[in-house]
């Protein structure tokens, strides 16, 4: 499934009009309530369940996403189903300075498995929450959930739509 989605989003990059594209099981405003979990910081526990949101590269740049500190993830951490996550600045405040976030250890319970926070970002509404906390992991498998193809274009979105769905239907 991932090479598809690679091969997908990377043709509708080729396009002349589109800036950036990306995928991710769960788009803003949309049903996530049920993916949330417990986690920890570097062991010590943050004071409510997280949302998490698996993603592939660029959905921030994507989706207008301002990362406050770090980086997105890179496609070889994808690739591999690096140990990596992004926080937003929310889940960051509850340890301290939101920057101090990278580089520390993300965990939880059960099959959570830890991993390095490489990046801070900006808070996104979701489900009409303004800002809860949120956690961002590379999606190696894309397809579980839900699946949703994200761009931002130049110009009119739905004068490009034809040429997004022509890219999507040259890989099926």
């Amino acid at each position: 499934r991932l090479q598809y989605f690679q091969e997908t989003v990377g043709r509708i990059r080729e396009l002349p009009e589109v800036r950036t594209a990306s995928v991710t099981e769960f788009l803003p405003l949309a049903g996530t309530a049920f993916l949330r979990a417990p986690f920890t910081l570097d062991g010590q526990p943050a004071g409510e369940s997280s949302m998490v949101v698996p993603v592939l590269p660029d959905y921030f740049q994507t989706m207008g996403g301002r990362i406050l500190f770090g980086r997105e993830f890179t496609d070889a951490e994808v690739r591999s189903d690096a140990p990596v996550a992004i926080v937003n600045d929310l889940f960051a405040q509850q340890f301290g300075e939101p920057a101090a976030a990278i580089g520390r250890e993300l965990g939880g319970r059960g099959t959570v498995i830890p991993r390095r926070i490489i990046g801070v970002v900006k808070g996104m509404v979701y489900l009409g929450e303004y800002n809860p906390t949120q956690i961002f992991v590379p999606d190696h498998s894309p397809g579980r959930f839900y699946v949703t193809i994200v761009a931002r274009v130049n110009g009119s979105s739905e004068a490009s739509l034809a040429r997004v769905r022509d890219a999507i239907r040259s890989v099926d």
